[in-house]
């Protein structure tokens, strides 16, 4: 086997491991982040929709995760009101290139200081 074909062979095993281990650690890699909703919308994806969260920190979507046992996105998103700070717990990434957007797990409000008189 002559250098190129090495490199080709090497270049293609890299790939597909790409392939086959990025899905599964994308799906596990969770942040935090303290947000605050900008506006909330409802979007036509793959034959349903999605709901998507505008936030200071960026766009999120908002599915169900049967792996983490979260079956209440519709709920969440009811309660997620414009111009609140909430505490998200997301998972996955921001891949622009493929529309993909982090999901929140979990979002709990955040209380603000009152302003003093």
């Amino acid at each position: 086997m002559n250098t190129v074909s090495k490199i080709k062979t090497y270049g293609v095993l890299a790939l597909a491991f790409a392939a086959v281990a990025t899905p599964p650690y994308c799906y596990f890699d969770r942040e935090e982040y303290i947000a605050k909703v900008e506006f909330k919308e409802s979007v036509p994806h793959d034959g349903g929709h999605q709901y998507r969260v505008h936030t200071d920190k960026g766009v999120f979507r908002n599915e169900d995760a049967w792996l983490f046992l979260k079956f209440d996105s519709a709920d969440m998103q009811g309660k997620l009101t414009v111009g609140d700070t909430f505490k998200i717990k997301a998972n996955g990434w921001r891949i622009p290139l493929f529309s993909m957007f982090r999901n929140i797990v979990t979002a709990e409000p955040v209380s603000t200081p009152q302003a003093q008189p």
